[in-house]
């Protein structure tokens, strides 16, 4: 059986990144729905109208998994991809902008990417690409299948030669274009399979193609770079575009990308499309013009990729998507002259950090709620360089001077002090509410109440964990135990732990048991003491030197910590075990699919996990927790914003962690999908197993295990990042365990008491 495949680093998940700058609007030929710098709505007199309105449009019925997707010259979109078991292959064809789809059977074999030609031919691309198997087929119009037969140049891979691999192929001016893992582009005849060279200008390896007419979009770990179809030649640069595309990543097998373009009727113009919104910009012009304020859309979800942005006129668009779970989306865009330009009413969402979750939460809301403009305040960015500790200072300066949010993101901020200064309201009603209508996940509201009220309640979760090689007793409990149980498997120089980087330790330390050092408004330091001492023991075990351990790990425990990454820490260090450099691992599971995967692992190399606790104390850690401002207590709008977050059709808008919704929750884990998991260690070993939906045993345990959860951890950013921060100092060698606990003491009695 073929099925859809996944292909990982064992040092990281998959990651999408873009930095996009603010983008002004100052071209003298104005586009419908022009916007100010920086993406906020520009000035508009009152009752202005106009306004690109956003519907979903339905995918192909028969292809679950979309492997590419055009818009050809006759304005049909053409959709190729696979059945939900991703066995048969099919090609879709709509020429009333996705109303209906005629859908074809394709006797094909190699479907992980297909590249569309303006006329409907297909080159369908597979995996690695040997002498006994060129892994690419051309269907014509018709619907006729061939094998083409390519020799692709040989890869240095990690051990030696190996197998090469099509990154990514496009049909550009009637040409089809291919780059490889070495980084170069060639021309690939469709007839004869023959390979021909393309331009050797840029001087560095071209990782990806994005076709644009008779232009091809060159991506590099610089930037990007264009070129011309027809010629092969290199493109002027385009500094002002390129500044604001910035660098693309791809964490995928297949070639989805944070920013997509789309060609114009002019060759100098083309528009743009990603996270920040719909744009337009005239190359070597000297500005960029936003159309659709991705705020407002959901193409504000940080963690959609997109696989196709296609241009019908200049009020009409249409994106097609990958959420971070692999599901296709397909939005139409359409200028509305009679909507208003800007929503009539507005709600202020207050957040500490950004993540994917409450954009997918805001997404939710306004596309059931078209009239109100969510604005979003983010007091921590990547660009204001501000602290935790003096974004909540000016937070609540600004609450006392009545400017503060409608509805506050309480992750990291000192949520027990808003309630006791009456900043917060009670939204028990709207729980409750919640609870009657789909079922809540109550064990986790009850564990965020104070004094028997709801002032704070999360959308998703997550908790720590801990697996094991088979033959080992359980690894669960307190910080000591946990530490005593895997120090008794040391044995000569074999590795037990992965070779985890110091913060990546005492982040999953922190979520596990943080909320057991919590005390009154200080900190128990006996209980700071055991875990960091814990902490210590495991660090040390295995004697990795510090540029042995993982050099992303920080990084990437402090984006899990943001809500940017999808799959948490445990499978990452489990991963290990299957290339016999761990027996245990410890840290994060973060959603159905994580949980899915460590089963998947397991059935390659039998393990076990199980929570990480103290006592009777089982910590999880919350995600968007939504409070309600006591100002706007009698607000309708905020109200209606947390309830529907918190109901089933809002939580089916969010990808990451487990629904605090218990019908969302089932629905995740009926509509899992099947998938395979393979990679390679920088030894070059290799590894592999097949992720499947849980059974019904295996649902019925983890929900089991997430009802038992009863303790929300400490969720005070100051505090995570003082300890954090003197905790790596003990963890190297740099600083006593008793400084250590000392310095974080009386750093936290100097904050809560400020």
């Amino acid at each position: 059986m073929k099925k859809l495949k996944k292909i990982i680093s064992i040092l990281l998940a998959s990651m999408l990144i873009i930095a996009l700058p603010a983008c002004s609007s100052t071209d003298s030929e104005n586009k419908p729905g022009e916007t100010q710098p920086g993406g906020a709505p520009a000035a508009q007199t009152e009752n202005a109208k106009g306004r690109f309105l956003e519907t979903e449009v339905k995918m192909p019925e028969n292809i679950s998994h979309v492997a590419g997707v055009k818009k050809c010259s006759d304005d049909s979109i053409v959709v190729v991809g696979t059945d939900d078991n991703g066995i048969s292959a099919y090609k879709a064809v709509s020429k009333n902008q996705g109303k209906d789809w005629e859908e074809t059977k394709l006797d094909a074999e190699n479907t992980r990417h297909a590249a569309i030609n303006d006329d409907g031919t297909v080159a369908l691309i597979g995996y690695f690409t040997t002498k006994e198997n060129s892994n690419v087929e051309i269907v014509d119009k018709d619907g006729k299948v061939t094998k083409l037969d390519i020799t692709l140049p040989e890869h240095q891979g990690p051990s030696g030669d190996s197998g090469n691999m099509i990154l990514s192929a496009v049909f550009a001016a009637g040409k089809l274009f291919i780059t490889e893992l070495e980084g170069r582009i060639y021309e690939l005849d469709t007839k004869s399979g023959e390979l021909t060279k393309v331009t050797t200008e840029i001087g560095e390896e071209v990782h990806g193609l994005i076709s644009l007419g008779n232009r091809i979009v060159l991506i590099t770990k610089n930037g990007v770079r264009f070129a011309d179809a027809k010629t092969g030649t290199l493109l002027p640069e385009d500094t002002e575009l390129e500044k604001a595309v910035g660098t693309i990543e791809n964490g995928s097998d297949r070639p989805i990308y944070p920013v997509m373009f789309a060609a114009a009727e002019k060759e100098d113009e083309l528009y743009f499309v990603s996270h920040g919104g719909i744009f337009y910009h005239k190359q070597g012009g000297s500005s960029i013009e936003q159309l659709v304020n991705g705020e407002l859309v959901s193409l504000g979800d940080g963690s959609t990729a997109f696989m196709e942005f296609a241009r019908f006129d200049d009020e009409h668009f249409m994106v097609f998507a990958v959420d971070s779970l692999g599901n296709d989306k397909c939005y139409s865009y359409e200028y509305d002259a009679d909507a208003s330009a800007v929503p009539e009413k507005q709600l202020n969402v207050y957040a500490l950090a950004d993540s994917a979750v409450l954009q997918q939460a805001i997404s939710a809301f306004q596309k059931k709620n078209p009239d109100v403009f969510v604005k979003k305040t983010i007091g921590m960015t990547d660009d204001n360089g501000v602290t935790a500790e003096d974004a909540i200072k000016t937070l609540n300066t600004e609450i006392m001077a009545g400017n503060g949010p409608d509805v506050f993101v309480l992750d990291g901020l000192p949520a027990d002090s808003y309630v006791e200064k009456g900043i917060i309201s009670d939204i028990s009603s709207i729980v409750e509410d919640a609870d009657k209508k789909d079922g809540l996940f109550t064990n986790i509201t009850d564990a965020c109440k104070t004094d028997g009220k709801v002032y704070q309640v999360p959308l998703r979760f997550y908790f720590t964990a801990a697996e094991w090689d088979s033959g080992i007793k359980e690894i669960s409990g307190g910080p000591q135990e946990i530490a005593d149980d895997i120090k008794t498997l040391k044995e000569g120089n074999k590795p037990v732990m992965p070779s985890f980087p110091a913060e990546m330790s005492l982040y999953t330390f922190y979520d596990a048991y943080s909320a057991a050092w919590k005390e009154g408004n200080g900190i128990n330091s006996e209980a700071l003491k055991n875990s960091l001492e814990a902490a210590k023991t495991l660090y040390d075990l295995d004697g990795y030197k510090e540029d042995e351990r993982w050099s992303y790990g920080a990084v990437y425990s402090d984006m899990l910590y943001l809500g940017q990454i999808i799959y948490g820490t445990l499978g990452q260090g489990s991963n290990s075990r299957l290339t016999g450099d761990a027996k245990v691992s410890i840290g994060t599971l973060t959603g159905v699919d994580d949980v899915m995967s460590m089963y998947g692992l397991e059935s390659s190399k039998a393990g076990s996990f199980g929570l990480l606790s103290v006592g009777e104390q089982r910590a999880f850690v919350p995600v968007v927790s939504l409070g309600l401002a006591d100002a706007a207590k009698d607000n309708e709008v905020a109200k209606e914003f947390i309830k529907t977050a918190l109901s089933a059709d809002g939580q089916h808008q969010m990808t990451n962690y487990f629904s605090i919704n218990k019908k969302a929750y089932e629905n995740e884990c009926k509509n899992a999908k099947e998938y395979s998991i393979g990679g390679s260690d920088g030894e070059g070993r290799s590894f592999g197993y097949e992720v499947k939906p849980l059974s019904e045993k295996q649902k019925k345990d983890l929900t089991a295990m997430l009802e038992s959860l009863n303790t929300c951890m400490w969720n005070d950013r100051v505090v995570q990042d003082l300890v954090i921060s003197e905790g790596v100092k003990y963890l190297q060698d740099q600083q006593s365990l008793e400084d250590t606990v000392s310095a974080i003491t009386k750093k936290v009695q100097l904050y809560v008491s400020e």
